[in-house]
């Protein structure tokens, strides 16, 4: 297996904006079986001493073919992972603070066997979070957030499989399709205090 990890960082405007950039890519040298690679990314965005936006990505590749061999059973599969990350941080004022996220990932996996059948999925999460900071004093601090998250999901999925259940026939197929949406609503605060020395 080999490895290749490349990175790259700078600041496009002094004390405003900056940005960090990371590639990993791991393929075997010897067989091409499986091949994987992700990219990351991030920047940051100073608004006010008070206000900053962050944006990071994720993105991940997964790649398997086992078609050009005999001891395996030949099939090409393509995995896909992103995710998005926008985070705005928000100085209320000396004694609160605010951070507000929006995050999605998502993922598809294709996998297409040459007479098993074939599974394709598709899934996304989407997600609002609420953050916030209280500090009333200095040795005590609330925290209350609140998040909506929405998922979505869409299988199809076709299998072939050998049985001995069926008389008429040794084969038979399952086919399934599905959707599945479901809204999530959670809220959660906290009061935390130090103990004493």
């Amino acid at each position: 297996m080999s490895m290749i990890a490349l990175g790259l960082a700078a600041e496009l405007k002094k004390d405003k904006i900056a940005f960090i950039v990371g590639l990993r890519s791991i393929l075997s040298l010897l067989s091409p079986i499986e091949k994987r690679a992700d990219l990351t990314s991030k920047i940051t965005y100073t608004v006010t001493d008070k206000t900053k936006i962050n944006f990071t990505t994720l993105n991940v590749n997964d790649y398997t073919d086992t078609s050009f061999q005999k001891i395996l059973p030949k099939a090409n599969a393509l995995s896909k992972i992103n995710a998005q990350n926008f985070q705005v941080q928000s100085v209320i004022s000396d004694k609160s603070y605010s951070k507000t996220s929006f995050l999605h990932s998502g993922w598809r996996l294709n996998i297409d066997p040459e007479k098993y059948g074939f599974r394709h999925i598709n899934y996304n999460s989407y997600t609002l979070r609420e953050d916030f900071t209280f500090y009333p004093r200095p040795d005590t601090k609330f925290k209350f957030g609140i998040e909506s998250c929405l998922e979505d999901e869409r299988s199809d999925i076709t299998e072939f499989y050998k049985t001995t259940d069926i008389p008429s026939t040794d084969t038979t197929r399952l086919i399934q399709s599905r959707k599945v949406n479901t809204t999530n609503i959670l809220s959660a605060s906290s009061c935390s205090k130090p103990m004493p020395l």
